[in-house]
């Protein structure tokens, strides 16, 4: 973060909110001239409210209105739209970042497809993975009950 061209830093830790937590209070003391992207998926309304402008996330690329709203709603101060679609996209996120969590690309393909943005031809990964009809379901479910299908 020293370094005079650094502008901003990206953090994505997975699973740790006290590595956020550290790393946030740090920049928010140290370097309040370098801004903070959450890429933290499974929690990003909460890292919003540690201290990031923007977000910079995989799950982003599905059911994206939402999330700009959720983004929308932050930086307006609509507090309550904030807390209720924060809740929802969290609801999400442990859907399409569960484990194994490396397979995250697949279930947004997947969610994609259920949008109706790309044929289910379209969602395959180069390696051979794949999830499972139930998983399917699953994220279909999900996003019927967010009210995003």
């Amino acid at each position: 973060m020293s370094i005079p061209q650094a502008c901003a830093i990206k953090l994505a830790t997975l699973d740790s909110v006290t590595t956020y937590q550290d790393v946030a209070r740090v920049i928010n003391e140290k370097h309040p001239d370098i801004s903070l992207i959450t890429g933290e998926d499974r929690m990003v309304g909460y890292t919003l409210m540690r201290g990031g402008v923007s977000a910079l996330i995989g799950m982003g690329s599905a059911c994206t209105k939402p999330q700009v709203d959720l983004l929308n709603h932050w930086f307006s101060g609509n507090a309550a739209a904030f807390l209720d679609l924060s809740s929802k996209v969290d609801d999400f996120s442990e859907v399409t970042f569960a484990k194994p969590m490396d397979w995250y690309i697949i279930r947004q393909l997947w969610c994609l497809v259920l949008e109706g943005v790309i044929p289910e031809d379209a969602a395959h990964d180069v390696l051979g993975r794949t999830i499972s009809r139930d998983e399917v379901r699953l994220l279909e479910a999900t996003m019927k009950r967010l009210g995003w299908l």
